[in-house]
């Protein structure tokens, strides 16, 4: 690079150009003729060794424009998510306590463990701080993911007072202690749908936290 520039610098130096076109035209014969010129120790030019032996070896350029990514170590935390500028994202459950590698890119989250990707996620910049893809999830979990607040609602305003009633008809010792069991987790669904509809974005996180 740095002989071409001198050398097409040194033809070049003494002429005058009024205009971009010429001096590029001026520019390409001075090119040409380093390229066209017979080297002593070699005995061919330039241009003939990059047609023998360069150009077959040249790849296509890529189909993608270049995209910048950064690479980080990570740890899967116990709730199977890794944590990227303050937001989550999940891999297989099954995973947890592992090392992986995130590659993050200004539209995706890619996951790898041991050199193949397990998870990919369309990058977050607000909203929920979780990205949670439910075939990542034990099936455990993804049966209480199923339970969403119009169902809480539901159960609450059906099936709730109707067990109370049973419960209390019984005045054993086990009953009574079931019956408290019971009441308790009907009054916490019922305040967690009455807290997700006034204010659904606060509880969000929590839900996943909770079920992690």
């Amino acid at each position: 690079m740095r002989f071409a520039q001198s050398c097409i610098l040194g033809r070049l130096r003494n002429q005058t150009f009024f205009s971009l076109a010429e001096a590029n035209a001026a520019i390409r014969q001075a090119l040409d003729r380093i390229n066209d010129h017979v080297m002593r120790r070699l005995g061919v030019s330039r241009r003939q060794l990059f047609e023998s032996v360069e150009r077959a070896a040249l790849a296509s350029l890529p189909s993608e424009d270049y995209e910048f990514a950064e690479w980080r170590l990570a740890c899967v935390s116990t709730d199977y998510h890794v944590e990227f500028k303050t937001f989550f994202y999940s891999v297989p459950h099954n995973l947890i306590r592992q090392q992986v590698d995130l590659r993050a890119t200004a539209r995706t989250i890619e996951i790898f463990h041991r050199g193949k990707r397990i998870a990919v996620h369309q990058r977050r910049y607000g909203g929920p701080r979780h990205g949670t893809d439910p075939d990542h999830m034990p099936s455990s979990h993804r049966r209480y993911a199923e339970w969403t607040p119009d169902r809480f609602r539901r159960w609450a305003a059906s099936v709730g007072p109707e067990r109370r009633k049973a419960w209390l008809s019984q005045s054993s010792p086990a009953a009574h202690i079931l019956n408290k069991a019971f009441e308790h987790a009907w009054v916490f669904c019922a305040c967690f749908a009455m807290s997700h509809a006034i204010a659904p974005k606060p509880c969000q996180p929590a839900l996943s936290r909770s079920v992690g």
